[in-house]
């Protein structure tokens, strides 16, 4: 018996491991997605599952942010030519509403529960009331600087404050610079305020 219980521990956490990457900071690029929505979605897409955003505000040049209900925001581009099609920028979730992850993971969750299934992050910034953590996908390019799963913690509770997720094509940087060289670092201080 004992041996059948470890066999299916150990199958489990292989399994967890392939599906999550717990060992290494990376995960998978399914789980850059909150309340079924991804970045780099169209924004028609979002509206067959949401509908109509509560309220709509152009911002400079191409830009509409969309808001949905309590506590979620949407930017997406409104340009659309033969060059490129209107695209899901960004999705910031500050309310536990139900937008979560695939794995589950979402505003007001412990942060352990985002450490148990995806490991350390890549990158983590604190002060003495806030941490923010940066999950970059499995395949991350050094020209995706900010394409990933960003997470907001109390630092003292471990409660989710925010989840945000930011897509690849608005920030895209192409120098050959050192991830941990990179100016847009600086940008992740804003989480922090």
């Amino acid at each position: 018996m004992f041996k059948k219980v470890l066999a299916g521990a150990i199958a489990l956490t292989a399994f967890v491991s392939s599906q999550f990457n717990v060992c290494g900071a990376s995960i998978p690029r399914s789980e850059i997605s909150l309340g079924g929505i991804t970045v780099n979605q169209s924004p028609d897409f979002m509206k067959k599952i949401y509908g109509e955003p509560n309220h709509e505000e152009p911002f400079p040049e191409y830009g509409i942010h969309a808001t949905y209900g309590k506590g979620v925001k949407i930017d997406y581009n409104n340009l659309s030519n033969e060059f490129v099609n209107k695209y899901i920028m960004n999705i910031d979730v500050t309310a536990n509403n139900g937008w979560k992850t695939p794995a589950g993971i979402g505003v007001g969750d412990n942060i352990s529960k985002a450490l148990n299934l995806y490991g350390e992050p890549d990158y983590k910034k604190s002060n003495s009331i806030k941490t923010f953590y940066a999950y970059y996908p499995d395949g991350y390019s050094e020209n995706e600087p900010s394409y990933g799963l960003f997470i907001v913690f109390n630092t003292s509770s471990g409660k989710i404050l925010r989840m945000y997720l930011d897509g690849p094509g608005i920030y895209r940087m192409d120098e050959p610079v050192a991830v941990k060289d990179r100016p847009y670092r600086n940008y992740y201080d804003n989480f922090l305020k």
